[in-house]
């Protein structure tokens, strides 16, 4: 697709991806509206990302778009857990200072080794209103902030 195109975005093109293509006269100029779509929603919930410690989950493309994103917007820190060390080391180099960690075991990033906790049947803040409560059959989960020692 990118290549039919005339030209693309700065986001776009750090992304090398495409969402959106715009008509200006007889050109086509690709976009990618995945990063400034999660900022407006953030916004709109009342968060701001800038001075925020964030974590993006996965590498793929909205992923990436998410990364680009909340650095843009002055996130104090951005991490990326992904299942490939090398896509999320990919992702991570979008943004100055941001970091990876893989979630295959690599040596001192094992999940294994993070604190756990059991799983309660009530969804979270950010599962939709009508979510039906999920059944964790005390599996670990990534603990949140305040199960960690």
């Amino acid at each position: 697709m990118i290549e039919a195109l005339d030209s693309l975005s700065d986001t776009a093109s750090r992304l090398e991806a495409v969402n959106c293509i715009e008509w200006e006269g007889e050109r086509l100029i690709g976009h990618n509206t995945d990063g400034d779509g999660l900022l407006a929603s953030l916004r709109a919930q009342g968060v701001e990302p800038s001075g925020s410690r964030v974590v993006v989950l996965g590498a793929g493309g909205a992923a990436r778009a998410a990364v680009l994103a909340l650095g843009g917007a002055g996130a104090a820190e951005v991490l990326v857990l992904n299942r490939s060390p090398e896509r999320g080391r990919a992702a991570a180099a979008l943004v100055p200072g941001a970091r990876s960690v893989s979630l295959t075991g690599d040596p001192g990033t094992s999940p294994r080794r993070w604190p756990m906790r059991t799983c309660s049947s009530t969804p979270h803040p950010w599962e939709w209103p009508k979510a039906t409560p999920r059944r964790c059959r005390a599996k670990p989960c990534i603990p949140d902030s305040s199960s960690a020692t």
